[in-house]
């Protein structure tokens, strides 16, 4: 029933103070700093995910304080996720596939270069269109 609102990741010293201070009010304990950082690492600071991982952690009613705790928590929120994520691939064009894929399999800091555009078998500006729009639906994202 509401707008959609998208927010670019945050970054960890701003979810530190945000988590940590729901964490003391939830379970009346310090977070675990490596514990925040493998929060951060699996959801890479995304916000929607962060959000889904802390929801699932909170929702277990026992303090996590092992790693598995955390990891447990993110195989129920991956779970969930599984559906939506393959409706939405299944709306992909043919060459945002083959981006995204080919992406997926071996991360390339240049898009243009002669390396992956032999791979794909696909013109530049399909590739800088499809990976654009690929962005604009944050499937993808340029370090």
């Amino acid at each position: 029933m509401c707008h959609t609102i998208c927010l670019n990741r945050i970054e960890a010293t701003d979810y530190l103070k945000h988590i940590g201070d729901a964490w003391r009010v939830n379970w009346n304990k310090e977070l675990d700093r490596g514990l925040l950082d493998l929060i951060l690492s699996l959801t890479e600071r995304h916000p929607f995910y962060v959000n889904s991982l802390c929801h699932e952690l909170w929702k277990q009613k026992k303090l996590p304080v092992q790693s598995d705790d955390v990891l447990n928590a993110w195989g129920c929120v991956v779970e969930e996720r599984v559906s939506p994520i393959r409706a939405e691939f299944s709306q992909l064009s043919a060459s945002q596939k083959a981006i995204l894929n080919n992406l997926a399999d071996e991360p390339e800091k240049q898009i243009t270069s002669i390396g992956f555009i032999t791979k794909l078998l696909l013109p530049t500006t399909t590739i800088k269109d499809g990976f654009r729009q690929l962005q604009n639906k944050d499937l993808v994202y340029k370090k």
